[in-house]
């Protein structure tokens, strides 16, 4: 469950749309779109193909939802999720990470005083070891301006300036969790083979 999150009017929130494109996600989506419920933020959800209840659960959180055929390419599922959000910047999230700690009037401030830039948020990934579980904490561009940033790269996708210049990022007062490490290899190996 997300903890310390500063939340101020929701009406204040409109510049920001959250996109996450998903399959077969019915044990991760609902913790994820339930823990961005209270920020105020449009949620976009492309779901890729699921035959579980991937669908059914993001009903119950977003009218946002559609389809997206799946390509072998993470920055195409990606770059419709960001044109399918109706407001000018977008945070992207996966549906194996939530959202665990925000300050939402200082992103907000951040935000447009950092509007040509990337915004980095901090991940903190949670793996299982034989000394049980761990963690490690990485920053990873993650919020942008959907005019000026998009997706490239097939499988390793990166986040790349439109007109291809090198750009500079920030620290956004955003942390997530992130669970995707701590699956079984072979779930692991199936997922990343066929989102």
């Amino acid at each position: 469950m997300p903890t310390n999150i500063a939340i101020g009017t929701q009406e204040n929130h409109y510049m920001l749309s959250v996109c996450i494109i998903t399959k077969n996600e019915e044990h991760n989506l609902a913790r994820c779109l339930k823990s961005f419920q209270n920020t105020g933020f449009e949620l976009v959800v492309v779901d890729t193909g699921s035959t579980d209840q991937t669908k059914k659960i993001a009903t119950e959180y977003t009218k946002n939802i559609y389809d997206f055929t799946w390509c072998d390419d993470f920055s195409a599922a990606k770059n419709f999720a960001v044109s399918k959000a109706t407001h000018p910047y977008v945070m992207v999230i996966d549906s194996d990470e939530y959202l665990q700690k925000i300050d939402l009037s200082r992103l907000e401030k951040m935000i447009v005083e950092h509007s040509g830039e990337v915004g980095r948020i901090q991940r903190i990934n949670i793996i299982s070891g034989k000394d049980g579980k761990q963690e490690n904490k990485e920053w990873i561009n993650r919020i942008f301006a959907k005019e000026s940033f998009h997706y490239t790269g097939r499988i390793h996708e990166q986040v790349t300036a439109c007109d291809e210049k090198e750009y500079r990022t920030y620290e956004a007062p955003v942390v997530i969790g992130h669970t995707g490490y701590d699956l079984p290899k072979e779930e692991k190996r199936q997922k990343c083979c066929a989102i």
